[in-house]
């Protein structure tokens, strides 16, 4: 799983970073003067295409994390249970491990929507304060993220680790049970 999440999130990061340079780019010439659009809404461009694809995108790597986190915490409880290994090797390890990846993957996606949310409120309304916070909430989007790939990522090798060391113990188990 750290060879994929090592990928998405690095695929995850370079859209957003894309994502924000496209609206940088639109920071520096105001829609109605690139286009010549006087009245009616700003046209659909490529900031918005890419903002909502990498939002679905870093939406998806946050939730695969949380995903991968629960199945490998129930395979980790069920396998505890059928071979009697201690709480301490398995169960509250993975458990203590989703709770330390959980705060910064929730929010990162909570920012994400925050800033689809005043993206979307600039667009209806370009004259708007909000359309203040839209380059604001995008930059606390890019570190947020970042921050929740980095912790995400320890997690993740901190799982494997407990991971290992179960089907290590299991491993041992199973070959003192075999008669010789």
């Amino acid at each position: 799983m750290t060879r994929i999440f090592s990928v998405l999130a690095t695929l995850t990061a370079l859209a957003l970073l894309a994502a924000f340079a496209l609206g940088l780019t639109q920071l520096v010439e105001p829609w109605p003067q690139r286009r010549g659009w006087l009245h009616g809404p700003p046209p659909v461009s490529w900031h918005i295409v890419a903002g909502l694809v990498t939002a679905i995108l870093v939406l998806l790597v946050h939730c695969l994390v949380f995903t991968y986190l629960l199945g490998t915490g129930r395979w980790v409880k069920e396998v505890s249970l059928a071979y009697n290994v201690p709480q301490a090797e398995g169960v509250a390890a993975t458990r203590e491990l989703k709770r330390q990846a959980y705060p910064s993957a929730m929010l990162a996606m909570l920012v994400v929507i925050l800033t689809v949310g005043s993206g979307a409120a600039i667009h209806t309304d370009p004259d708007s304060w909000i359309g203040l916070t839209h380059p604001i909430v995008s930059v606390l989007s890019l570190l947020s993220n970042g921050w929740a790939f980095v912790r995400e990522y320890q997690v993740i090798r901190a799982n494997q680790a407990v991971l290992d060391r179960l089907m290590s113990f299991v491993q041992s188990r199973q070959a003192a049970a075999q008669p010789s």
